[in-house]
């Protein structure tokens, strides 16, 4: 995680200064090569319609989401660079930024 300190840093900065931020090329070549034939691969079985709400609260609603979605996990070794990376993002801007 420490390889994306800078990136984060620079995530944070963007954020706090401009409200958004753009970045291009996070993980490699190689690695976006792996996400994305893993992604064409799914199965259009494992997705199913995306929804609103919480437990309880949970709900389809096609006014508001019309998508489909499909849980992966981060256990899987193809998809284990973007988490690394999603999680050193999240652990980064809840230090810098105080969120929760």
């Amino acid at each position: 995680m420490s390889d994306y300190r800078l990136l984060v840093d620079q995530v944070a900065e963007a954020l706090a200064n401009q409200g958004f931020c753009v970045v291009d090329n996070i993980l490699s070549a190689d690695t976006h090569q792996a996400l994305l034939a893993y992604c064409q691969a799914l199965d259009s079985a494992q997705f199913k319609a995306a929804g609103i709400g919480r437990a309880a609260h949970h709900q389809h609603n096609q006014q508001i989401r019309t998508d489909q979605i499909a849980w992966q996990q981060a256990d899987n070794p193809i998809l284990a660079p973007y988490f690394d990376w999603i999680e050193a993002l999240r652990l980064g801007l809840n230090q810098q930024l105080f969120l929760g």
